[in-house]
């Protein structure tokens, strides 16, 4: 083990990270960082750790518009967008079944207003 943070250190960065709005593991990261190495140190921990998605999908999405053909998308594209229905009626679902401890009703509700 590398011993450069304390379990109570990481168990309240864990809680902060989870408390506050974004992906809990880009908290973790310019949290740690912001520790070690100065707010600095988590401005440039955040730029690594989020330069090599932003380059993949940046590429990805202007390959898209030059490879495909708008008139006749690939096969495996055109599910994207009842995927995407599909689960956000299953979060719905899920949100409403645990603030409903009564029956359906709430989760029928919410998934309606999705």
């Amino acid at each position: 083990h590398w011993h450069w943070m304390t379990n109570e250190t990481f168990m309240e960065l864990f809680a902060l990270s989870r408390a506050i709005p974004g992906p809990l593991p880009t908290q973790l990261v310019m949290g740690s960082a912001i520790i070690h190495a100065g707010w600095l140190g988590g401005f440039l921990a955040l730029i690594v750790w989020v330069l090599p998605g932003l380059c993949v999908l940046t590429g990805a999405g202007l390959l898209v518009e030059v490879l495909l053909d708008p008139e006749k998308p690939p096969i495996f594209l055109l599910g994207i967008a009842p995927a995407t229905v599909a689960l956000v009626f299953k979060a719905a679902y899920g949100f409403g079944s645990t603030l409903d401890k009564f029956g359906l009703g709430l989760s029928l509700s919410s998934m309606a207003g999705a």
